[in-house]
């Protein structure tokens, strides 16, 4: 009588591991290009914004100096550096979705299970 009720959830419980597990595949193809989609959209966002910014920084460290109206501040180069490395990890970033669309996705599933 026991078995039988216990035999009765584990056959449930099979059936819907089973649909899961084919839902999860007819979805994979949908999540995997939203995933990439995403992340090329934040790269490049970051890519650009942090690139101006760096830009920007330059250009007045730059006339700061050249046009001797004071010494360039560390603040105006850290701040331009920082953007600059933020643009350079971002491009980065676009080139491994670009190069390796299935490594980026794994690497993004990997984060999103932990």
């Amino acid at each position: 009588m026991m078995t039988d009720k216990y035999e009765g959830a584990v056959e449930k419980l099979i059936t819907y591991i089973d649909s899961t597990v084919v839902f999860a595949k007819e979805q994979m193809p949908d999540v995997a290009i939203e995933i990439l989609s995403y992340g090329l959209t934040v790269n490049m966002y970051s890519a650009v914004v942090s690139g101006v910014l760096g830009v920007m920084f330059l250009i007045i460290f730059l006339c700061s100096w050249i046009n001797d109206s004071g010494e360039p501040t560390f603040f105006t180069g850290a701040v331009m550096l920082i953007c600059i490395v933020i643009c350079l990890t971002s491009v980065m970033g676009v080139k491994k979705i670009e190069l390796a669309p299935k490594l980026y996705v794994l690497e993004q599933v990997r984060g999103l299970i932990r």
